[in-house]
């Protein structure tokens, strides 16, 4: 069993977050990784939907780079069911992005930036079927097929401020403006130094005006427009890493799904 967790992560941790957040960088990090899973606790592996995540930052010189690799697929069940419908589309997406700080205005910094995404195929789906196999799932592969995003590119520009609210708490904002994808968020966090061990907390609300690759066609889903999350966590240091693990709560991006979404979370800085 720790062999299959193991493998897992690993192979999990090769797919990533088309709407992944800008990182707050710490005095002693350059680098941010992080990888993410749909999951009901951070151990139980879900049945519900499969998004992998992960992605890689860096920050040099006032400028932010990062790129991520995103695999969403529909709500489904562990065992193959005849009457299976898809109620999201199937996908793979590749990200790049860029980010310029500007200088602060004395209520906090401000970042002005781009991201490109292509969808297409990109092998990340055989790398779930590879977990599947393992933790003895039954192959749906031709059903995701059927319910496979057309290949496309979308570009977005992206505003962020981060602010510090007196020492109690991190406030981040950002304005995403794009060909595929409109929406605004606001994120609360409790700050951490990351010495020994301390806990975190976060409360993030979304606003969706649209987000095509939830939408995407064969399925056409209705889009969520107002995604509220909770999430807790700790964060400590081991040798020059910073090392975040959270859990947080969602509701699901698509309109037809109001069960509770879990995503666990792994952020190493370095």
């Amino acid at each position: 069993m720790f062999v299959r967790i193991a493998y897992f992560i690993v192979l999990g941790g090769l797919m990533g977050s088309a709407h992944a957040e800008l990182p707050r960088f710490s005095p002693d990090t350059e680098w941010q990784f992080e990888i993410a899973n749909d999951s009901p606790n951070g151990f139980k592996f879900s049945d519900a939907y499969e998004t992998h995540t992960m992605s890689l930052f860096t920050q040099r010189d006032q400028i932010i780079i990062g790129a991520s690799a995103l695999l969403v697929a529909p709500k489904r069940p562990k065992r193959a069911q005849d009457d299976w419908v898809a109620n999201r589309a199937f996908g793979e997406v590749l990200t790049v992005e860029a980010h310029k700080r500007r200088p602060s205005d004395g209520t906090g910094d401000w970042f002005i930036g781009g991201r490109v995404a292509l969808i297409g195929e990109f092998g990340i789906d055989k790398m779930q079927e590879d977990v599947h196999r393992l933790l003895g799932y039954s192959s749906m592969r031709n059903d995701l097929d059927n319910a496979r995003m057309d290949d496309d590119a979308t570009a977005s520009l992206l505003i962020t401020h981060q602010r510090r609210l007196g020492n109690l708490l991190n406030m981040d904002s950002t304005l995403e403006l794009g060909t595929w994808r409109n929406a605004l968020s606001a994120k609360i966090t409790k700050p951490t130094t990351c010495e020994n061990f301390q806990w975190h907390y976060h409360a993030k609300l979304e606003l969706v005006a649209n987000d095509e690759i939830v939408s995407a066609a064969p399925v056409n889903a209705d889009i969520r427009h107002i995604v509220p999350t909770l999430g807790v966590g700790f964060c400590t240091r081991w040798r020059n890493l910073e090392i975040q693990l959270s859990e947080e709560i969602s509701l699901p991006r698509i309109r037809s799904d109001n069960d509770v979404y879990p995503m666990v979370r792994l952020k190493i800085g370095f």
